[in-house]
């Protein structure tokens, strides 16, 4: 063999590693292998999709259903807001997909979360996609799992790890939390307790008050049966009562019609009394009767009724303004015979 034939065959045995290598076919999802290298015996492909991302990918093949998968995961991780991404690798075995994350930067409320991540974001996908890596807090491997749902959530659950480490182990460690569940079930059935023992309180004070609400229908019950006795045996009494007033009503009728007849004969013969006595008592000695008006009287009463305190002299002037004329003295007299209880 010639030294040509040995240079040839060198050649082709360093380029079947390379034709191995690139014998993964992503085109048909649109994806472009860059170059590739091997680590830890597995073939790392640095792929480009046709958007110009880079990503590194580790796995035989890829299925139709997982190519679409890495389409949602690359347009998930391209719209994170406080992860900026260095390095992405996918991992694509037994079914599963795993996405690792390295972050340049991941600045959270003012904390750098990337001095805290020897490790990256390892992310899994099989039903659902959900988070499982290591933070390293004070010399304290932080294990931070979970279902993601928004970058958020979990920026603030690695903020909680970061500002007390030792409570959040405690809090998502399985003995604890089995603890805390014990304790919520003895809580619980506390409150169980507490509530069969008031509701059994209640039970005994609800037949309390319904036997007391039924001792009381009963006595109400007799109440109004006697009642109903009292008024049958005194409707009789009662109904002989208004038939003896009604009939002495009508008998009185007649009477008292009679009555107010006299009274308002009286009221007339007192007025024409009165007013005679004005007009004899306005005579002088030897001067003849001289007779005063009858609205003078009226109007010489109406006023003083409105005051009993007025004066004979202050209502014959004020009489006088009115147009009407009369004399002191026949206002005195009008007063003494209209208001003679004012004269005592």
């Amino acid at each position: 063999m010639n030294l040509k034939k040995i240079w040839f065959l060198g050649i082709l045995i360093l380029f079947i590693p390379c034709l191995t290598l690139f014998s993964l076919d992503l085109s048909r999802y649109g994806y472009s292998i860059i170059r590739t290298y091997e680590e830890q015996k597995q073939i790392v492909y640095v792929v480009q999709d046709r958007a110009g991302n880079n990503f590194e990918f580790i796995g035989e093949s890829m299925s139709d259903s997982q190519a679409n998968l890495l389409v949602q995961l690359r347009k998930q991780f391209a719209d994170l807001k406080y992860i900026k991404i260095k390095t992405l690798r996918v991992v694509i075995a037994d079914g599963e997909v795993e996405a690792l994350i390295l972050p340049y930067s991941f600045t959270y409320k003012g904390e750098d979360l990337t001095k805290y991540l020897p490790s990256g974001i390892q992310f899994y996908y099989e039903y659902y996609l959900e988070y499982d890596f290591r933070m390293l807090i004070k010399k304290l491997f932080i294990r931070i799992k979970g279902q993601y749902f928004d970058e958020t959530s979990l920026a603030d659950q690695m903020i909680e790890a970061v500002k007390d480490p030792v409570a959040y182990i405690r809090s998502h460690e399985p003995e604890y939390l089995i603890k805390k569940i014990a304790e919520l079930d003895a809580q619980m059935n506390n409150m169980y307790a507490e509530g069969s023992k008031a509701v059994e309180n209640l039970g005994k004070r609800t037949a309390s008050l319904e036997s007391r609400a039924s001792e009381l229908k009963n006595v109400l019950a007799s109440l109004r049966a006697e009642q109903e006795d009292l008024r049958e045996q005194h409707s009789e009494d009662i109904n002989s009562l208004k038939q003896e007033f009604s009939e002495e009503m009508e008998e009185r009728s007649g009477e008292i019609s009679e009555l107010d007849e006299n009274i308002s004969s009286l009221a007339k013969e007192l007025a024409s009394l009165k007013q005679s006595t004005v007009m004899v008592s306005s005579q002088g000695l030897f001067s003849s009767l001289k007779e005063i008006d009858p609205e003078v009287i009226r109007r010489v009463v109406e006023v003083k009724e409105t005051d009993l305190s007025l004066t004979p002299d202050v209502v014959s002037k004020q009489l006088k303004g009115e147009g009407i004329k009369v004399s002191k003295n026949q206002v005195t007299i009008i007063f003494t015979i209209y208001f003679p209880e004012l004269e005592e």
